[in-house]
């Protein structure tokens, strides 16, 4: 199990990445959308978990992506939290112009999922401050306009609302185009001395700790900020994180499309190409590459197993299982391929796990692995492979019981 940061405030020295990257870092969004927030869903769902805020709210919801991360971390976790959606969800500047039918998607959703746990506010941001009171608002996560007046009259506006343990988050921190004001307004706020740490992969991410009895995990999370090798290992894991999310998503919709413009009636006007099978069977691979990687080969035999333990899971449950490996195959490779001798290991015992029905000698395997990998090599890696060893253990408490039975 990962060191907690509570057991590692002693000093700057003590922290590391396995302080700030959980299981849940490596969930799979179960609600995909266009979205420039792509990247970011994997720190959403540690950083709901590690505030575990009375009350959400996102100023600024548009298509939903990043409020129903939030959203499926409470719920998963079954977490005391209000989670409210402010938007006009009208035309802006620099969302876009749309229609009704987003309003409508994500009010579709909300309901089918969220219900209890969420409301939608469609108010002006301001017409909205009446609906909570003063001092109520434990996490706060600021996209509407982004021209630097308008971003500052949010922040502003909202800051009583804020509780003595609220964390902000600014979206776009490091764009400059169409006269994006969130760079200049995060850079004033660092100035003023709240403790910050910024994302800069994709639009960049902004996380501001503004009230002064921050929840402990985000202390240790803002502390980390001091250490530049802390930091950068962070910044690093959760790029690749949602690197692997945002590549997935583009390889779908490319597939997709392909496939369109093959099922197009030849004459018409945008027949298919002669070379267009060849492009599909070219992205293909890049989805199956995770099929024959290290978490699938572990899991084979599970999934048998656990069809055993609850029956055939239904298309939606099935979609998100595998999601699931599907993003932590992406980040196992990412994260263990520059250490050759420790990758070679973990590919041979998940070969041997996949062939072997004895689950008790396979988890002691992994465990041998653990025992044996160099530490100081990669934290992040051990972190992979420790979560490895304890699903093989699970399977193997799951099958003695099938046993007992």
């Amino acid at each position: 199990m990962a060191k907690t940061p509570q057991n590692s405030r002693s000093s700057l020295g003590d922290l590391s990445i396995e302080c700030f990257l959980t299981e849940r870092s490596f969930w799979y969004p179960n609600f995909i959308e266009s979205s420039a927030w792509i990247d970011y869903s994997p720190f959403a769902f540690w950083l709901m978990g590690a505030v575990r805020p009375r009350n959400f709210v996102e100023l600024g919801t548009h298509r939903g992506y990043s409020f129903f991360a939030f959203c499926q971390t409470v719920k998963a976790m079954g977490l005391d939290t209000q989670c409210y959606a402010v938007d006009t969800w009208d035309r802006d500047v620099h969302a876009g112009f749309y229609g009704e039918e987003i309003f409508e998607n994500v009010s579709t959703h909300l309901e089918k999922n969220y219900a209890e746990i969420a409301r939608m506010v469609r108010s002006t941001f301001d017409g909205a401050l009446s609906e909570f009171p003063d001092g109520s608002i434990d996490l706060l996560h600021i996209d509407g306009r982004h021209f630097y007046d308008d971003v500052k009259h949010d922040f502003e506006s909202w800051c009583p609302k804020l509780s003595p343990r609220a964390v902000v988050l600014f979206h776009d921190t490091n764009v400059t185009e169409r006269d994006f004001g969130v760079i200049r307004l995060w850079g004033e706020l660092q100035e003023q001395g709240y403790p910050s740490f910024e994302f800069g992969h994709g639009r960049g991410l902004g996380v501001l700790g503004y009230g002064p009895e921050l929840p402990p995990d985000l202390d240790a999370f803002f502390k980390a900020s001091r250490d530049e090798n802390v930091a950068n290992a962070v910044r690093e894991a959760y790029s690749r994180l949602g690197g692997a999310i945002r590549a997935d998503r583009a390889n779908a919709m490319e597939i997709k499309r392909l496939r369109e413009q093959e099922r197009r009636p030849r004459g018409s006007r945008q027949t298919s190409s002669p070379g267009l099978k060849d492009k599909r069977k070219k992205r293909e691979p890049k989805l199956r590459k995770s099929k024959s990687t290290l978490s699938r080969e572990i899991t084979k035999p599970f999934r048998k197993l656990r069809r055993r333990l609850v029956g055939p899971p239904s298309k939606h449950a099935s979609s998100g299982w595998l999601e699931v490996i599907k993003s932590r195959v992406n980040i196992a490779v990412g994260l263990t391929r520059p250490h050759d001798e420790a990758w070679a290991s973990a590919r041979e015992a998940a070969k041997d796990a996949s062939r072997m029905r004895d689950w008790k000698a396979a988890a002691q395997r992994w465990q041998a692995l653990l025992d044996d990998f160099p530490h100081q090599a990669s934290g992040k890696t051990f972190v992979r492979l420790a979560q490895a060893q304890r699903e093989l253990a699970e399977m193997a408490e799951a099958e003695a019981t099938i046993s007992r039975g």
